[in-house]
């Protein structure tokens, strides 16, 4: 398969390291927004080769000793949410590895995508988590506390423990549901597609 190589992975360390809570336009934010577009740059130009339905991967490869340094896993939603009178916006899961730290790093972000007005926010408002069910399973709430960047269009989640145990269950499940609390609408669920995920990077 063609290989993408959209920088991703970078952005997420970003995201843990440049946190510092004030108001101003901080790096965090324009990493974030960044992120936004090179994750749906990567689903746009894959499309044509791949069905909505499926995982699409790109990877980053050092041009001196050809290591491996990024992989990105990139999910979009089967479904979309209108609002504001027929726009929609749809929601994506990414898993990044980035082998520059000199250890092994995963990430997962869940953002939104497809958003053709840049309007839709994700609510900080009673907490900045997501909800998820996998295969039908009980609602699991164990990503309340995950970050929620300045443009509060992407939730990651950094904690080695909770990401390894996130990729777990995708890994394990062929369907996820997940509902986030969208800004002026309220909680929506997307529903994903998510069995094959090939990541070996734990």
């Amino acid at each position: 398969m063609k290989n993408y190589i959209p920088i991703i992975s970078i952005f997420l360390c970003l995201f843990f390291f440049s946190c510092n809570g004030n108001n101003t336009r901080t790096t965090q934010e324009t990493d974030n927004e960044t992120l936004n577009e090179n994750t749906e740059a990567t689903i746009e130009e894959s499309e044509t080769e791949q069905s909505p339905n499926t995982w699409i991967y790109s990877k980053e490869v050092d041009d001196l000793s050809g290591n491996v340094t990024g992989v990105n896993a990139v999910l979009k939603s089967e479904n979309v949410i209108e609002y504001e009178s027929g726009k929609t916006v749809r929601l994506f899961i990414s898993i990044a590895y980035d082998g520059r730290l000199g250890r092994i790093q995963n990430y997962v972000t869940i953002g939104l995508i497809e958003d053709k007005y840049d309007i839709c926010r994700i609510s900080d408002f009673q907490g900045s988590g997501f909800l998820a069910t996998f295969d039908d399973g009980p609602i699991d709430d164990t990503w309340s506390l995950v970050f929620l960047g300045q443009t509060r269009q992407a939730l990651t989640i950094h904690e080695l423990d909770q990401v390894a145990d996130f990729i777990s269950k995708i890994k394990q499940s062929k369907k996820c549901k997940i509902q986030v609390n969208l800004e002026s609408i309220g909680n929506r669920t997307f529903e994903f597609n998510t069995k094959g995920l090939e990541w070996n990077w734990e």
